[in-house]
């Protein structure tokens, strides 16, 4: 339990959530519904001491929300009825809010301690040291950061689970599809002509609005102008620096830019 509760503090902390099977397999459970009770506990003790519900973070991969459980015991302790699911996703935003806007949940962790004690596993291998190159080791750190943004984990809260929910929505996904192609609108790419069979229809799809323009409220989206096909090495790209995010074009530019300079009667510049 206080594995799990540290767990759901850190994603509260950085503004992120977490799926099932991501807290599930560490904890070798065969399936992941058997959270559903220790995820309540946590949730009740938060709230017992004044904190939010904390496994409002945990949500599933198909529909990016807490399961029902959630809303029958967080809605009995603050509403004092269980939350009927057409209001699932606005109390869902409203917890998520609350969970992430917290500023004392290292108080929890005091709180963990109290209940559970420490049954943290050491982390630090003996002996391992600081990389020999620190330039190496920044630029890794911040592929890893931006990794985190376009997972939802710094840009976080409703903002990017809106952001991401178009772009992970089967029929969006279908749409730009069918109105742009499965070629990459950056670089060309195409999956199938690399990967045969195995490539067959498949493309990513980049949300070209900012996130931060959602501002936590849902929108309707046209997949028309707001969704673009893209492939995985571009999409990486575009969302590489978390302080600099280029738009399809921007990075077209990047791209003819280097072909240019490989073309056979380019001279570099000395």
């Amino acid at each position: 339990m206080h594995w799990l509760g540290v767990r759901l503090v850190e994603a509260a902390k950085e503004g992120h959530t977490v799926y099932y099977h991501e807290l599930s397999k560490p904890l070798q459970l065969t399936n992941y519904r058997l959270l559903s009770e220790p995820l309540g506990e946590l949730s009740e003790l938060a709230m017992d001491n004044g904190f939010p519900p904390i496994s409002a973070v945990v949500i599933n991969v198909t529909d990016q929300l807490p399961g029902a459980g959630f809303f029958k015991l967080v809605g009995r302790k603050l509403r004092g009825y269980e939350i009927p699911e057409q209001e699932w996703q606005p109390f869902f935003a409203e917890m998520l809010a609350e969970v992430f806007a917290w500023d004392d949940w290292d108080d929890f962790l005091e709180v963990l301690d109290e209940t559970y004690g420490s049954d943290l596993p050491a982390t630090r291998a003996a002996g391992t040291g600081r990389t020999a190159h620190p330039d190496l080791a920044r630029t890794v750190e911040q592929d890893l950061q931006a990794e985190e943004i376009e997972e939802g984990r710094i840009e976080g809260g409703v903002v990017e689970y809106y952001g991401r929910r178009y772009e992970r929505d089967p029929e969006n996904r279908r749409r730009a599809i069918e109105i742009h192609g499965l070629n990459c609108v950056v670089c060309g790419f195409n999956f199938e002509e690399v990967y045969g069979p195995r490539g067959r229809d498949f493309i990513e799809v980049h949300h070209v609005k900012p996130l931060k323009a959602f501002e936590g409220v849902a929108q309707v989206v046209d997949p028309k102008v707001d969704l673009v096909p893209i492939c995985a090495n571009c999409h990486r790209m575009i969302h590489r620096r978390h302080d600099s995010v280029l738009t399809p074009d921007q990075l077209r530019r990047i791209v003819e830019e280097q072909r240019a300079t490989r073309s056979p009667g380019h001279r570099p510049m000395r």
